[in-house]
């Protein structure tokens, strides 16, 4: 959030006529890339994953609005204990006059359990008012590896290139692969039962790789925002073909070689 974004706020220059979205997916798809680009723009706001149960927000740096005057426990207890009105406030509450259009992450696995729960049907309810930027990485098993990798190094992101000595090659157990896969395709079938095609924006990480511009354009109009020069800090973190990245990458190949799952192998 800019400076400019702040005096708005605190002028009163506030407006709720923006557009909601979320961005969807899974860890891994490249989210972290597509998060860059949105929050590059600057009439664009994306926050960040605020229902990863397993993830430390940065309450005053992500919304200093909201938290303003707040400790980080309250914080916190509004958004276990009331998570419809914690998204509305914190997420799509009164933003700057120059912003037209906010969302945050949102990944398949995300406020699955306990209260959390209400928040699918709550964003279900919401319509053809929220769009879906829907991000999918169409090579499911370098998703995995990917997730893996970032595991064992502890790094999810890279804006820097990284010492050759890390040592980030994997051992993965065909079962493990096979769930995944498994839950993989069940995530994609379920999905659509909570938003309609119609609200989707539809973007995979190997044409936003390939083509930036042109996937993020269709973000841009859906968004009815101006076009804007893409900026990033990010840069690809494994670049290894895979039977560097795993190290029985042969026995996986044979196990899945007669299987629907062949091909990404």
């Amino acid at each position: 959030m800019t400076s400019a974004w702040l005096k708005d706020i605190f002028r009163g220059k506030t407006n709720q006529n923006y557009k909601k979205f979320v961005l969807l997916g899974h860890a891994r798809t490249g989210t972290n890339l597509l998060r860059s680009y949105l929050n590059g723009h600057p009439e664009l706001y994306c926050f960040g994953e605020i229902f990863n149960e397993q993830q430390s927000v940065a309450w005053k740096n992500e919304n200093k609005t909201y938290s303003k005057n707040k400790s980080d426990e309250q914080i916190e207890n509004h958004r276990r204990n009331n998570v419809t009105d914690f998204l509305n406030q914190f997420v799509y509450g009164p933003q700057s006059h120059s912003i037209k259009a906010v969302g945050f992450k949102l990944f398949y696995y995300h406020a699955r359990e306990g209260s959390w729960k209400q928040l699918w049907d709550h964003l279900k309810s919401l319509g053809t008012d929220l769009h879906i930027i829907h991000l999918e990485r169409e090579h499911i098993f370098k998703i995995l590896v990917s997730l893996e990798v970032a595991r064992k190094t502890n790094q999810w992101a890279k804006t820097k290139e990284q010492s050759s000595q890390i040592d980030k090659r994997i051992t993965l157990p065909v079962k493990t692969c096979r769930d995944f896969f498994i839950k993989q395709a069940q995530y994609k079938k379920e999905i659509p039962d909570y938003f309609p095609k119609s609200q989707w924006i539809s973007l995979t990480y190997e044409n936003l790789a390939k083509h930036p511009n042109e996937e993020m354009q269709k973000i841009w109009d859906a968004l009815e925002v101006k076009s804007y020069p893409l900026q990033t800090k990010l840069k690809k973190q494994n670049k290894e073909p895979l039977d560097q990245l795993v190290v029985n990458y042969a026995e996986l190949k044979d196990a899945f070689d007669d299987t629907e799952w062949g091909y990404l192998f």
